[in-house]
């Protein structure tokens, strides 16, 4: 048996039917935020002062906005006709 892969990638500037708008994609890299925090201890009636770091975490991102005709897809008769059969 062959496998042929016949997917195409999502991108920036993608093939697409020409009456569609453009896709959107956004992509947000996951990042670090570096913040740190102050810690007051009272140890025999003496405030001191700790800092210490509070890094936080992000996860990044993709913002998709596709039509069902960009990229790699199958029509079904079902597309165009009412009582068109479906992939399912």
């Amino acid at each position: 048996m062959v496998i042929v892969n016949l997917s195409y990638p999502l991108h920036q500037g993608m093939f697409k039917y020409p009456s569609d708008p453009e896709p959107e994609i956004e992509i947000t890299k996951a990042k670090r935020e570096l913040n740190q925090i102050k810690i007051l201890i009272l140890e025999k009636d003496v405030y001191e002062t700790f800092t210490l770091p509070d890094d936080k975490y992000k996860s990044g991102f993709a913002f998709l906005k596709l039509r069902n005709h960009h990229g790699t897809h199958i029509d079904a008769p079902a597309h165009k006709f009412p009582d068109g059969k479906t992939i399912d």
